[in-house]
C-alpha cells in the first residue's frame, strides 16, 4: 500500500498572509501567516507575527514575538500555544523561544531541553551550539555542556569539526573541544567544507569582495586566495559533491577543486554544475560540454528545435522560448502547450496585459505550473495542469510551485 502524498503550495491574497492550498485549490492552512518556511522533517515552521527589532545598546535586539507555529502533513499544529521564535527541526529537535529563553521541543510538541540558553542554532551532528552568559559553547540532546561556552561566536559542526572565534581569531575545533587549527587575523571568514578542506577567506579593497582559498585541516595552505565571491552570504553556496567543489575566479570563469585542495579543473567555464558519476555539465561560448575528473571534455549532440530556448525537462515537459513568448514540449519534441507565456515579470506594478509565468525558471511540480494573469491593472496567480488548463483559478496575489510530502 502506497503512502499518502501531501501537495501544498503557499499562496497570499494581499501579498502580506500566507496559506497552503491543496491541488484542488481548497485551503489547508488559512492565509493568517506573514512567513511559512521550508518543510523539514515533516514537519512546517509558520510565523503569525513579525518580530520586533529594536536598538538597544549599541546593537539591535530582536524582541522574539514572532507567534511561531509548527504543523504536521495533514496540517495539524504540534504546539497548541505560539512560541516567541523558532528554526526549522534538524535531526529530531527544533529551537524555539519562550519568554526571550531558548530551549528544544520534539516533532510531537513536547519540550525535550528545557528553556534556559540565551540564543541557539538547530543541531547537527549530534551538538547544537548554545549561548549562555554570552559566550558560545556546544550542548548535546540532553542539554548538557560538551564543548563549555567560551567562545564570543561558532558555527554549526561539519564533518566532525566547527569553527568557533575568541576575539579576532578563528579556531576550528573538533567534538572533543580541541583545537585542530587557526587561521590568521587577516582571513575572518572559514567555512567547513569537507573533513579535510576548510575555506577561508578575507575581504578585499573593494567594498562587498572577498576573496578565498583553501587549507587542509592542519592548517596548512593548500590554494591561495584567488578565487572570488561577491559577498560572504556565497560561502556556503556550493559543497564538495562527487569529491569536487565548483570555484569560481573575478573573471566569473568556473573550474573545480579536488579533495587534495587541488585546482583539478581550470577555471576556464562559463556556467559549471555538480559533479554526479564522475562527470559534470558545464558552459562554454554557449555550448554545453559534458567533462571527467581529468578534464576531458566532450560537446552534447543537442536536438535541434525550432525554439531561441529550450529548458530542461521535468516531469516529462521542458519549457520552450520563441521570441517572447513561452510554452512546452514533451520529450520527443511535441509541443504540447502552446506559446501563449509571457516570461516571468520581475516587476509587476503596471504589468501589461497577457498572461505570464510565475517562475523564473518554469517548471512542473505536482503536475501544476504556477502562471500569472493580468488585465493591465490587476494581476492575479493560479495554475494549470500539464494540457494548458487552468485547474486553480487566478484568484492570488502570489503563490509558490507545488510540493510533495510522502
Amino acid at each position: 500500500m502506497s503512502e499518502t502524498k501531501y501537495q501544498y503550495a503557499k499562496v497570499t491574497m494581499d501579498g502580506e498572509h500566507w496559506g497552503l492550498i491543496n491541488k484542488i485549490g481548497e485551503y489547508v492552512v488559512a492565509p493568517e501567516y506573514v512567513t511559512i518556511h521550508e518543510w523539514r522533517e515533516g514537519l512546517l515552521r509558520l510565523t503569525k507575527k513579525k518580530s520586533e527589532v529594536n536598538f538597544q545598546g549599541g546593537h539591535w535586539v530582536n524582541q522574539y514575538n514572532g507567534q511561531v507555529y509548527f504543523i504536521d502533513c495533514e496540517g495539524e499544529a504540534i504546539n497548541s500555544n505560539p512560541y516567541d521564535y523558532g528554526l526549522d527541526f534538524r535531526e529530531g529537535m527544533a529551537a524555539v523561544v519562550k519568554d526571550v529563553q531558548w530551549g528544544f521541543i520534539l516533532t510531537d510538541g513536547s519540550v525535550a531541553i528545557e528553556f534556559c540558553y540565551e540564543m541557539a542554532y538547530g543541531f547537527r551532528e549530534g551538538l547544537s551550539a548554545a549561548k549562555h552568559n554570552d559566550k558560545w559553547g556546544f550542548i548535546g540532546k540532553k542539554g548538557a555542556w560538551v564543548i563549555e561556552p567560551v567562545y564570543d561566536s561558532v558555527q554549526s559542526f561539519a564533518h566532525g569539526l566547527a569553527v568557533v572565534r575568541s576575539g579576532r581569531t578563528n579556531h576550528v575545533i573538533n567534538k572533543s573541544g580541541d583545537i585542530v587549527t587557526q587561521t590568521p587575523e587577516d582571513y575572518p571568514w572559514v567555512v567547513i567544507k569537507s573533513k579535510s578542506i576548510i575555506l577561508y577567506g578575507t575581504t578585499s579593497q573593494d567594498i562587498g569582495m572577498r576573496h578565498y582559498g583553501f587549507m587542509d585541516a592542519g592548517g596548512n595552505i593548500l590554494t591561495a586566495p584567488i578565487f572570488y565571491v561577491e559577498s560572504e552570504y556565497q560561502f556556503d553556496l556550493f559543497d564538495y559533491s562527487d569529491g569536487m567543489l565548483i570555484v569560481s575566479n573575478e573573471e566569473d570563469k568556473y573550474g573545480y577543486l579536488n579533495e587534495l585542495g587541488q585546482l583539478a579543473i581550470p577555471c576556464r567555464y562559463d556556467y559549471a554544475e555538480p559533479f554526479v558519476n564522475d562527470h559534470a555539465l558545464v558552459t562554454l561560448n554557449d555550448r554545453k560540454y559534458i567533462i571527467d575528473k581529468r578534464g576531458e571534455i566532450s560537446e552534447i549532440t543537442e536536438l535541434e528545435y525550432p525554439y531561441d530556448e529550450v529548458q530542461t525537462s521535468h516531469e516529462g515537459l521542458a519549457g520552450v522560448r520563441k521570441g517572447d513568448k513561452w510554452g512546452f514540449i514533451n520529450q520527443e519534441g511535441v509541443e504540447i502547450i502552446d506559446l501563449v507565456y509571457y516570461g516571468y515579470p520581475p516587476h509587476k506594478e503596471r504589468l501589461p496585459e497577457g498572461v505570464y509565468l510565475a517562475e523564473v525558471f518554469p517548471k512542473f511540480n505536482c503536475g501544476l505550473l504556477p502562471i500569472i494573469k493580468s488585465d493591465g491593472n490587476q494581476y492575479r496567480s493560479g495554475f494549470i495542469d500539464k494540457s494548458g488548463k487552468e485547474v486553480i483559478a487566478c484568484e492570488f496575489m502570489l503563490v509558490s510551485g507545488f510540493m510533495e510530502l510522502n
